[in-house]
C-alpha cells in the first residue's frame, strides 16, 4: 500500500481513528479486487471447459459473503469496553 498523505487524514478530529480508517477502507478495496479477479479467472475457467451448468456461481458467492463479513462492525473488545467509561473486572 502506497503511504497516507496528508489530504488522506486531514480534516480528522483525531489522527489515529482517521488514519486507522483509512486504512480499514483502502484494505478492503484490496480484498474486493482481490475478489473480482479471483471470480474474473473462475468465469475463464467456466467458459473455457464449455460448462454449462454455472458452478462458478458458489465461488462468487462465498466471495460476497466474505466481503459482507469484513464490513460488519467488530464488537467491543475489553479495552473498547474499558474506553466507554466501564470498570474493569
Amino acid at each position: 500500500m502506497p503511504p497516507l498523505s496528508e489530504a488522506d487524514v486531514a480534516g480528522g478530529d483525531d489522527r489515529g481513528d482517521t488514519i486507522a480508517r483509512v486504512t480499514k477502507r483502502r484494505l478492503l478495496r484490496h480484498h474486493v479486487g482481490a475478489h473480482a479477479i479471483l471470480n474474473v479467472f473462475i468465469v475463464g475457467v467456466w467458459i473455457a471447459a464449455n460448462g454449462t451448468y454455472f458452478w462458478p456461481a458458489w465461488v462468487m458467492l462465498g466471495s460476497a459473503i466474505t466481503i459482507a463479513l469484513e464490513l460488519l462492525p467488530r464488537g467491543a473488545g475489553p479495552g473498547q469496553r474499558r474506553a466507554l467509561g466501564s470498570t474493569p473486572r
